[in-house]
């Protein structure tokens, strides 16, 4: 993973989103632009768990909004967990043995607009 490049792609200023891509394995999962340009820097894996895991999970909650946290520990891995609010438990959650991310805490914001489940940054609102 390029750290770098996924650290300027998350933390570029923007002003919402510009466009939406259809996720390969699941066509009703679409992921924003800025979302593609953290993946291209080397998570698509991260994509691909969201895109096969997630819609289920958050309309067996009849969740339509939820936050995905990626805490990454140095050496360590990283824990994912889809929340429906900040103060409120998972409503999904693993742990991760290894991980290429950079060390940090990742929030991306997914939103299920019935016809399609859509990943985005919390930048790009």
């Amino acid at each position: 993973m390029d750290n770098t490049a996924f650290r300027n792609a998350y933390n570029q200023s923007r002003n919402g989103v510009n466009e939406f891509y259809r996720h390969s394995l699941a066509k009703y999962f679409h992921y924003s632009d800025g979302v593609r340009d953290c993946a291209q820097a080397g998570c698509y894996w991260l994509l691909d768990i969201a895109a096969t895991e997630f819609p289920d999970v958050m309309r067996k909650h009849g969740e339509q909004r939820a936050i995905l946290k990626v805490h990454v520990l140095p050496n360590q891995g990283c824990a994912l967990e889809l929340t429906a609010a900040d103060d409120q438990p998972p409503i999904w959650s693993r742990i991760l043995e290894y991980t290429d991310m950079p060390e940090g805490s990742w929030f991306f914001e997914l939103g299920d607009e019935d016809i399609r489940v859509a990943m985005i940054l919390l930048t790009e609102h």
